[in-house]
């Protein structure tokens, strides 16, 4: 989910075994693009 803010803010959610959504983190989306999808432990 991307805001519409000025640096727009990204939101990482992770399903939880509930099978409900839950905020992992926030972070500006240029710092997201310039990252791999392993440097977030989201998995």
């Amino acid at each position: 989910m991307v805001e519409r803010d000025a640096a727009q803010t990204v939101t990482l959610l992770v399903l939880r075994p509930d099978h409900t959504y839950e905020v992992a983190t926030k972070m500006p989306l240029a710092w997201l693009l310039q990252t791999k999808p392993a440097d977030h432990n989201l998995c």
